[in-house]
């Protein structure tokens, strides 16, 4: 109990709106249910109720504050991730529209995201929009990838913005240019 109270106050010091309600929410929850509990117990033995000493529900209050958060969290996780769904597309269709291709390398989980036309321009058709760069470095000439690399690393030491072209081999006599523009 002690602990939960520790938390509980560390929490609201926090000071924002979610994390206050949090504290007053699980935090009192649990502490009613240590107090309720506390009290049953003593009354049963003092004499004062006759009926076998019952933790289970008051417990159920802990628990329903505990549900109560967990599906505030899971409906607003839900939410943004519609939000980002939506984002996507709109961001798809402006690339779609400009007849851009829009891509973006996550190095840590080594996977690329790339949009429709992005994949178009390098011949892979690949779904859902993830890529390993495994399937797209056979495609481009070694020269141009040792290119990139060096590009790669500048940009990321440095953090503004980079333009870089290099060779995409789409077929077996099919070369196409590509120009990149972005940041790390």
């Amino acid at each position: 109990t002690l602990f939960v109270v520790d938390a509980s106050v560390a929490l609201w010091r926090r000071g924002t709106v979610d994390a206050r309600r949090r504290a007053l929410v699980v935090g009192g929850a649990v502490a009613c249910f240590a107090m309720v509990s506390i009290l049953n117990s003593q009354l049963i033995v003092w004499g004062i109720l006759k009926m076998p000493t019952m933790i289970a529900p008051p417990f159920l209050i802990t628990l329903a504050a505990m549900a109560f958060e967990m599906s505030r969290e899971m409906l607003r996780a839900s939410r943004l991730a519609r939000e980002l769904r939506e984002s996507e597309q709109s961001l798809e269709l402006a690339a779609s529209a400009a007849g851009l291709g829009l891509w973006s390398w996550d190095p840590q989980r080594r996977r690329i995201w790339a949009t429709d036309r992005a994949r178009a321009m390098f011949d892979v058709s690949i779904e859902p929009t993830s890529i390993d760069p495994e399937v797209l470095a056979p495609l481009i000439p070694a020269e141009d990838q040792a290119h990139i690399q060096e590009c790669l690393k500048i940009a990321s030491a440095s953090a503004s913005e980079h333009e870089l072209e290099f060779r995409v081999q789409t077929g077996p006599d099919a070369t196409r240019w590509v120009l990149a523009r972005g940041r790390s």
